[in-house]
C-alpha cells in the first residue's frame, strides 16, 4: 500500500515528525501575508463540508448568518472537536465571499459547546435520498429500485442500513424513501453541494415530499467530471451528496461524516511504530470503512466511542488500562454487550485504543492477517480529526498484517507501558498491559542452520563421512538459553550419528557440532540427498533444515598428461592429473606428482590440488647439467576417503 499525507486544508503532500510527546508539527509556512486591513467579527451557525476524493480530501467551513452564507479561509486549521451546526463567532478579513482567518480558535456559544458524545446518533435515522439530474445532464445511472435496495433494504446483507445496525449493535437503524429523478433547473458543476441541495429540497416538495418527515438526506446525481471527489457530506450534519458513486462504500462513508465521523487516518514512522520522521495517509485505517478506500470494515473503537456505541449508557464497554494486568476483549463486529477495546493515556493526553477484529459481518472483507493479534490505534479525543491507526509490524513495507501478533510486544517508553497480545480465539482476546520497565520480551524463532563446505561428500561404499552444521538461535534477547536437538534424514539402509546430540545455545548465539554418516558396503555409486537440522527441544515447532548431499563411489580414476611429447632442456614441462569419480571430476582431492628420469633416479616430487573440474596441475623445469637426455616418466597418485588411484604418462628430453 503507498501512503500518501493530505493536509485537509492545502492538499499539500507533507513530511510530518513525532515528538517525544507524539505531537504531529508540519514544515508548512504561512499561506497568507501579515494583516493590516481592517478586521470584522461574524457570528452564526458553523456548517464544515468534507470532499471525500480517492487519496485526499478538503474541508470547507462556512457561517451561515442572517445576511448569507460566508466561507471561511483558514490560516491555521482550526484546532478542536468543531460540527456543523455549533454557534460560533470568528474574526478575519472579508475578502469577497471569504472570510481570511487569522485564528484557528473558535469561541464557540455555551449552548453549543461540544461534549464527547456526537448527538443525534441513536435509534431510527430517517433518510431521504433524492435522485436528482441537471438541465445539461438528464442521465440516470442508477434506479430508484437500485438505490432502495442499496441504502434501505434489511434483506440485502449488504446494504447500508445493515451496516449501520451492525456496526451499533443494533442501537441505530435506517428507515425511509428514495424518490427521483428529479432534473433541477440549474447545470452540472457545483462542486459545493448547496446550490443542488437548495433545488433538490424545491423539487422534492413541489413534487409533494414532507422534508420534515426525515432528518437526513442524500442526493444522488450522474457523476459530475468537474469534481474530482466521489462524495461530500457535513460533519456532524444532515446532508450527503454522491456524485455519481452509488455503492455500499461511498454512501456508508459519507453517511459517517453525518454522523460526526472524520476520516480514519493511518500513522507510517518508517522502522518504528511512533517516533521519527512519520507520514500520514488520510485514508490509512485498513479495517475501517472511514479509512482506505474499498474498505467497508466496521469503524474502529475510536469512532464508535465518539458516536456512543461504545462506551456510553448500555453501549458495550471501552476498558481505561491504568494498572498492570491481563484484560480481556471482544470482537468489534460481534454482536454482544462485552468488553470491545482497551484505552490507554499516554502523558501528552492522547490515546492508545486496542481491539480486535475478526472476519464476522462487514468486517469479513478485512484482511486475515489483521486476525493475528490486536488493532491499535492513536487517538486524540479533543481532536477527533487525528486518529491513526499505527503498523506494529513496521519491518514489513505493507499494512495488511499492521496487527500487533500474538507474543509480540509494542512499548511506548515515554509513557512507561507494553501492550503484549496474550492470545487471540474465535471472539476473544486477551491482552497484558504493563507499566513500569517490563523485561525484555521473549520472542521464538526457528533457528538457523548452515553446513560448512563442503555440502556434498564424496563416500565410499562402507565408510563414514562428517558434516559440520553451525546453529544460530534466532530468539530475541528476553529468552533464556534453549536447547537444540540434531536431526538428519539419509538414504534407507544408511545411519547417523553425533557426539552431541543436542546443544545449549544463548539467543543470537553460534554453536557447532558434526554429523557422522555410514554409507553401507551395499550401496550403488550415485548422489544420494542428505538433510541435516536442528530442533527447539522445547518446542518442535521451531525447527530448521538445510539440504545436502553424499556421492557414493567405488573406485578413484586418474589420468595424468604432458602438454607436450618431446621438450629441450631449456623448457617446462607442465603435468595435469584429471582426478575423476563415477566418471565425474572430484574437487579439492591432493594429487602427489612423482618426475622419474631415463637413468631411474627421482627428479621431482611435488604436490597439487584438484579443482573444481577434477584437474591438479604440477610442472618441471628442465635442467640441462643434470637431465639426461631420453624418457621421463610422470606418475601421480592420489586417495579419497578410503579409495585410492594412481596414472602415469611419459614425455622425452631432447637436446
Amino acid at each position: 500500500m503507498t501512503l500518501r499525507f493530505s493536509r485537509i486544508a492545502t492538499a499539500m503532500t507533507l513530511a510530518l515528525t513525532i515528538l517525544g510527546v507524539g505531537k504531529i508539527v508540519s514544515a508548512d509556512s504561512d499561506r497568507f501575508p501579515a494583516f493590516g486591513r481592517q478586521l470584522e467579527t461574524i457570528s452564526g451557525k458553523l456548517e464544515i463540508i468534507i470532499e471525500c476524493e480517492q487519496e485526499k480530501s478538503q474541508i470547507l467551513y462556512y457561517v451561515s448568518t442572517d445576511k448569507g452564507r460566508v466561507q471561511l479561509d483558514f490560516q491555521e486549521e482550526p484546532a478542536g472537536d468543531l460540527r456543523t451546526g455549533m454557534q460560533v463567532s470568528v474574526r478575519g478579513e472579508q475578502r469577497g465571499s471569504k472570510l481570511i482567518v487569522t485564528d484557528s480558535t473558535l469561541p464557540l456559544s455555551a449552548a453549543s459547546a461540544a461534549e464527547s458524545i456526537v448527538t443525534n446518533t441513536f435509534g431510527e435515522q430517517k433518510v431521504l435520498v433524492l435522485l436528482v439530474n441537471f438541465q445539461n445532464d438528464t442521465r440516470q445511472p442508477f434506479t430508484v429500485a437500485q438505490a432502495n435496495d442499496l441504502v434501505f433494504n434489511q434483506n440485502n446483507p449488504t446494504s447500508v442500513a445493515n451496516y449501520y445496525r451492525e456496526a451499533s449493535y443494533q442501537q441505530t437503524w435506517l428507515t425511509g424513501n428514495t424518490f427521483g429523478y428529479f432534473t433541477l433547473p440549474i447545470n452540472s458543476g457545483d462542486c459545493a453541494g448547496y446550490t443542488t441541495a437548495a433545488a433538490a429540497r424545491q423539487a422534492a416538495t413541489n413534487a409533494g415530499i414532507n422534508l420534515a418527515a426525515y432528518n437526513r438526506f442524500v442526493y444522488v446525481y450522474p457523476n459530475m467530471s468537474a469534481c474530482s471527489y466521489n462524495g461530500i457530506a457535513e460533519i456532524a450534519g444532515d446532508e450527503a451528496w454522491i456524485n455519481g458513486s452509488m455503492y455500499l462504500r461511498t454512501v456508508t462513508h459519507e453517511m459517517g461524516h453525518t454522523f460526526g465521523l472524520f476520516h480514519a487516518r493511518s500513522l507510517d514512522c518508517g522502522d518504528q511504530v511512533v517516533g521519527g520522521t512519520c507520514t500520514t495517509s488520510e485514508y490509512g485505517h485498513v479495517a475501517d470503512a472511514m479509512g482506505y478506500t474499498g474498505v467497508t470494515g466496521q469503524f474502529h473503537a475510536f469512532q464508535k466511542e465518539r458516536l456512543g456505541w461504545m462506551n456510553y449508557g448500555g453501549s458495550p464497554a471501552i476498558t481505561s488500562v491504568q494498572s498492570s494486568g491481563d484484560y480481556a476483549i471482544t470482537a468489534n463486529s460481534a454482536q454482544d454487550l462485552g468488553i470491545k477495546a482497551l484505552k490507554i493515556q499516554r502523558s501528552s493526553g492522547d490515546y492508545y485504543y486496542v481491539e480486535l477484529r475478526r472476519l464476522v459481518g462487514f468486517d469479513t472483507t478485512l484482511s486475515p492477517a489483521l486476525t493475528n493479534g490486536v488493532v491499535i490505534t492513536l487517538d486524540q479525543p479533543a481532536a477527533p480529526r487525528e486518529n491513526y491507526q499505527l503498523d506494529m509490524t513496521p519491518e514489513t513495507t505493507f499494512w495488511t498484517d499492521s496487527a500487533l501478533p500474538v507474543g509480540r510486544s509494542y512499548t511506548d517508553a515515554a509513557a512507561g507501558f507494553t501492550i503484549t497480545p496474550v492470545s487471540v480465539d474465535s471472539n476473544r482476546a486477551v491482552v497484558n498491559v504493563t507499566f513500569g520497565t517490563p523485561p525484555p520480551t521473549c520472542i521464538m524463532a526457528a533457528p538457523s542452520v548452515a553446513i560448512s563446505a563442503p555440502t556434498n561428500q564424496w563416500v565410499a561404499q562402507g565408510s563414514t563421512t562428517s558434516y559440520t552444521l553451525q546453529i544460530t538461535n534466532n530468539n530475541t534477547s528476553g529468552c533464556s538459553s534453549n536447547t537444540f536437538g540434531l536431526q538428519a534424514a539419509v538414504p534407507s539402509g544408511w545411519t547417523w550419528t553425533t557426539a552431541t546430540p543436542t546443544l545449549l545455545v544463548l539467543p543470537g548465539a553460534v554453536s557447532t557440532a558434526s554429523i557422522q554418516v555410514t554409507v553401507p558396503l551395499g550401496a550403488v555409486g550415485g548422489n544420494y540427498p542428505i538433510n541435516l537440522g536442528a530442533v527447539n527441544v522445547a518446542n518442535s515447532g521451531f525447527a530448521a533444515q538445510v539440504s545436502a548431499g553424499a556421492t557414493v563411489f567405488s573406485s578413484l580414476g586418474i589420468s595424468v598428461t604432458s602438454n607436450q611429447a618431446s621438450y629441450t632442456s631449456t623448457q617446462t614441462a607442465t603435468l595435469t592429473a584429471n582426478v575423476t569419480a563415477n566418471g565425474t571430476g572430484v574437487s579439492g582431492v591432493s594429487v602427489s606428482f612423482v618426475v622419474t628420469k631415463p637413468d631411474g633416479s627421482t627428479g621431482a616430487v611435488g604436490t597439487g590440488i584438484s579443482g573444481s573440474n577434477g584437474v591438479a596441475v604440477f610442472t618441471y623445469k628442465f635442467n640441462r647439467k643434470r637431465d639426461p637426455i631420453g624418457t621421463f616418466r610422470a606418475t601421480a597418485s592420489a586417495a579419497l576417503n578410503g579409495v585410492s588411484g594412481n596414472g602415469a604418462t611419459t614425455f622425452v628430453l631432447a637436446r
